[in-house]
């Protein structure tokens, strides 16, 4: 039983008489420091540790508070010009939770950094503090461990104003040698022209100006195929018509025909 596993039992009961005192010690401290300090070291070290945090060098600890409760609504004198059910003024609710405020607020103020994850470490009755695990993507000893290099990549600049951010450890299929550990983007996808000729290939225009001698006119054969189509249309027509006519007069019928 390592001595992390003795301090995580010890967090456990806030309400014992030791942690009663440390806490409302290090509440004192925390409230005469700047909103947003950087810490040497964490102040829950096995927190740290389970969320991804190493005491090596690209690892970086800030602490935060902020201020608790709901939101107030911008009412002037207090009309909302609504119906009751939302004139609500003062016990409005944020949608985010405070801990994914502080992160954004520190991803902020350190925007080379990046946010890898949070965890709570204090509270009164109006701030809560929290502690926040920043990564360097520009040191050497993250770009060549594989298991946080894939911090490095640009598509994780924006975790801190997401907020919650959640550390995940790759173990699986990492290589055997680290000699080009650095997550490597995907190479652009580069246009290829396909070699099979297809039916539906345009044709290049004509090159001048667009007119009568430009515009492809239809030849001769076309137009005697669409008389014929026309001439089988009206003969089904006529021989419909006949025989609903036969069916009905077989006298008009007679006459019709022989027109």
């Amino acid at each position: 039983m390592g001595a992390l596993k003795y301090v995580e039992e010890l967090q456990k009961k806030k309400q014992s008489d030791v942690m009663r005192f440390l806490l409302r010690v290090r509440c004192w401290e925390l409230r005469q420091l700047n909103v947003i300090h950087r810490a040497s070291r964490p102040s829950r070290p096995d927190k740290a540790r389970r969320l991804g945090y190493k005491a090596k060098q690209g690892y970086v600890i800030y602490r935060i508070r902020v201020r608790r409760g709901g939101r107030k609504r911008t009412a002037r004198k207090g009309a909302t010009y609504g119906k009751p059910t939302n004139q609500g003024v003062n016990q409005l609710k944020y949608q985010r939770s405070l801990r994914s405020t502080a992160e954004e607020r520190v991803g902020k103020r350190c925007a080379n950094l990046r946010v890898l994850n949070s965890y709570w470490i204090n509270q009164d009755s109006t701030y809560k503090y929290y502690e926040i695990i920043l990564v360097d993507p520009q040191h050497k000893a993250i770009r060549k461990d594989p298991r946080i290099n894939w911090i490095v990549n640009p598509v994780h600049k924006v975790n801190g104003s997401w907020g919650h951010a959640q550390y995940v450890e790759y173990t699986a299929d990492l290589p055997s040698s680290t000699a080009n550990p650095v997550v490597s983007l995907p190479p652009a996808r580069s246009p290829v022209v396909s070699t099979r000729a297809t039916a539906t290939t345009r044709q290049p225009l004509a090159d001048g100006r667009p007119g009568s001698d430009s515009t492809p006119r239809t030849s001769g054969d076309t137009v005697k195929c669409n008389e014929w189509f026309g001439l089988c249309g009206f003969s089904i027509l006529l021989s419909c018509f006949t025989k609903i006519l036969l069916s009905y007069s077989p006298k008009h019928a007679q006459l019709l025909t022989s027109c």
